[in-house]
């Protein structure tokens, strides 16, 4: 099989798996987010929010559209590859992961915007969570998973992330797409107060 071949069915997973998620999260349901008896059922729902590390990214860049200038364009950058026209757009084929940082770098500067897989670390451990109550600290065995993002994230670097998530028997069975946690910081403004 060509490496271009395996590139497309890649990308066409990923796509898959983002439009398929939402359908998941609706059967999952949100209606069980509050602690249950769980005698009768060792199945429980709820929230994570935990800390991951960026391990990779896939070898590609994923773009929506492009104008057969861009293309000239983005053909000439170092490290480019090849481009892969896609269902949804296109995949920006790259000689090795570890170009994605400046290969997107250099397709900002052409007014370009594109995103990567991001292969995240999750912790051993994540504590399943509805509202402010710990529904069960369960398992995760340390899993990889994927969230499409702008790469602006370094390898090694950790970020917070949350998604909804299902237990069964201690172990994490099934969750959403990831989103991150927005950094909250301290700010002062100088205001008057009129009265």
């Amino acid at each position: 099989m060509k490496k271009e071949d395996i590139l497309k069915i890649a990308v066409v997973l990923t796509v898959l798996f983002f439009i398929f998620e939402p359908i998941a999260i609706g059967i999952i349901g949100r209606a069980n987010l509050t602690p249950t008896n769980q005698s009768t059922s060792s199945q429980i729902q709820g929230a994570i929010q935990f800390n991951a590390t960026l391990e990779s990214y896939d070898p590609y860049l994923l773009i929506t559209t492009l104008n057969s200038d861009q293309k000239d364009s983005i053909k000439q950058v170092e490290g480019v590859e090849d481009i892969i026209s896609i269902d949804n757009g296109y995949a920006i084929s790259l000689k090795k992961s570890q170009d994605i940082p400046k290969v997107y770098s250099d397709l900002k500067k052409l007014n370009i915007t594109s995103y990567a897989n991001a292969n995240l670390q999750m912790p051993d451990s994540v504590e399943i969570t509805a509202g402010l109550t710990i529904l069960e600290t369960v398992s995760t065995g340390g899993s990889l998973i994927k969230m499409v993002t702008e790469p602006l994230i370094a390898e090694g670097e950790t970020v917070e992330l949350r998604m909804s998530a299902s237990a069964q028997n201690g172990f994490l069975a099934s969750y959403s797409a990831p989103s991150f946690v927005p950094k909250s910081s301290p700010f002062e403004v100088d205001a008057n107060v009129l009265s």
